[in-house]
């Protein structure tokens, strides 16, 4: 039926002639022959070449004393734990099954559907089994996945620091709490390619994440026809006094655009790489549910960096929806609600009480990163050290910027450790592009694309204070991971 319908065979059909139009146009040569220039130009660059993973220093951590001199004994040690476990496995019937039936999978996808709607302990408790079952299935089934060397270094040394920073940390907060936290969760995003082996898996899991957006979208829809409860502080007066945000299942409408910044980059790779058309309007439907959610979350930074997210997606991977893109947002700022239009605008023009609210909290933070930038205050801490340092700022459990709460907090060792892991990541999707059209390359392109958005967002916000983005910003980069391995492992570069 949906894909019979006349308005969305016609929009099809418009999108078609538009993307047409442009790729034989005069203005759609210049830009491929420009796009092609830059690219051959920074071919040569030896940062880009990092980047694409030309160049860089794997044989040196390779033969180094954790990826060399210990190789011998890990394996005397694996080998020994290998037949343990399964001596224990094979004589269990309840062990074997849940190994061989890769139950560790289902409970995984479980997880992310439940995941806005559970406590963050149930997520734990769920994560922290996960885990278990993955290394026992690992040992028992072995499995043939790779990291690459430079990314799983620096992931490995940003947990080392989060140890290092429990280990020091005797803060009267709840340290304990936040440490566990940090530990399965960032230790859940490393074992998702173990997890999600196979292209069948990774595409199952992806519409996991698409059917969890339908149920928040259509709350939020929910939400805004009905009403739900608004906090104060979520409302400004001076721009949109009245307007009702909403936050589905999340409890704040800033960490439910967060979410959405997060996943929406993927659901539009599954609509442009998918073939069947019934699917892909099911695909395209989902989008424009999620985008108006982002928009009646009324939250500037959301919908930025959203902005900035497709943007990435469209100009790496999806070229000849540019003037798509172009029409879509002439003709949304016609069609939007007065009410969003400001509030979008307010984000140049400044004066809000939010944009002033965040300057004070800034400075005190600052100041307390100036006394804490080496060893951070401990995980957890800030809240209490923070009450030091307000002076007449105003009040707040967070610095409302992720990485400088990761620096007060953590350190500089903390902070080092995850940009260098986000960089040796990023280089690791970059280098997808090569493979023109691959979707595994598509996919691995708009979960980078989502990931920077989100890194965008936390600029102006913890996006880490829901521990729900947490979750799913590491699940992502495993995520990402597991797509270029597929990519990798298939070996077949296409021709654009």
């Amino acid at each position: 039926m949906l894909t019979n319908s006349i308005i969305l065979y016609s929009l099809g059909k418009l999108v078609q002639v538009v993307k047409d139009v442009y790729r034989e146009s005069y203005i759609g040569r210049i830009i491929g022959e420009t796009a092609a220039f830059f690219t051959g130009l920074l071919d040569n660059s030896l940062i880009i070449r990092f980047l694409m993973g030309k160049v860089g220093p794997e044989v040196d951590i390779e033969n180094s004393m954790i990826f060399g001199r210990r190789q011998k004994k890990s394996s005397i040690l694996v080998n020994r734990l290998k037949s343990t476990v399964e001596k224990i496995v094979d004589n269990s019937f309840i062990f074997r099954f849940v190994l061989e039936e890769n139950i560790n999978f289902y409970l995984f996808a479980i997880t992310i559907l439940a995941l806005p709607f559970i406590s963050t302990s149930v997520g734990l408790v769920l994560g922290f089994g996960i885990i278990g079952l993955t290394i026992l299935s690992n040992i028992y089934r072995g499995n043939k996945f790779e990291y690459p060397k430079l990314f799983f270094f620096f992931s490995i040394l940003f947990l080392i620091s989060i140890f290092i920073n429990g280990a020091i940390n005797t803060g009267p907060s709840n340290a304990l709490e936040v440490f566990i936290i940090f530990v399965i969760f960032v230790g859940l995003g490393l074992f998702v390619p173990y997890i999600v082996g196979d292209k069948k898996k990774l595409k199952l899991i992806l519409n996991v994440i698409s059917f969890t957006v339908v149920l928040l979208g259509i709350y939020g829809i929910y939400q805004f026809i009905f009403g739900a409860p608004m906090d104060e502080a979520w409302l400004d007066k001076d721009v949109a006094p009245n307007v009702i945000r909403v936050y589905s299942a999340f409890g704040n409408p800033n960490v439910y655009g967060e979410y959405l910044v997060l996943v929406l980059p993927v659901i539009f790779a599954l609509f442009y790489t998918e073939k069947d058309k019934f699917k892909k309007v099911i695909y395209l439907l989902i989008l424009i549910l999620g985008f108006g959610n982002v928009f009646l979350t009324f939250s500037r930074g959301s919908m930025l960096s959203l902005a900035i997210a497709m943007l990435i997606v469209v100009i790496l991977k999806a070229h000849s929806y540019i003037p798509v893109v172009v029409i879509l947002s002439l003709l949304g700022s016609l069609a939007l609600p007065e009410s969003i239009i400001r509030r979008i605008l307010s984000i140049f023009t400044g004066g809000d009480t939010s944009t002033s609210y965040r300057k004070s909290i800034y400075q005190a933070s600052v100041n307390m990163l100036k006394d804490y930038f080496v060893t951070g205050t401990g995980l957890g801490q800030f809240k209490e050290i923070y009450k030091v340092y307000s002076l007449n700022a105003a009040k707040s459990f967070h610095a409302h910027n992720t990485f400088l709460m990761i620096s007060i907090e953590m350190g500089v060792l903390g902070i080092g450790s995850f940009f260098a892991m986000l960089i040796s990541w990023a280089r690791e999707a970059i280098s997808t592009l090569k493979y023109k059209d691959d979707d595994m390359s598509f996919i691995s392109i708009s979960i980078f694309a989502g990931i920077v958005g989100c890194s965008i967002q936390g600029m102006v916000d913890h996006i880490w204070h829901n521990y729900d983005i947490m979750f799913m910003y590491f699940i992502l980069l495993g995520l990402g991971i597991s797509s270029t391995f597929l990519i990798e492992r298939k070996g077949a570069m296409g021709n654009e």
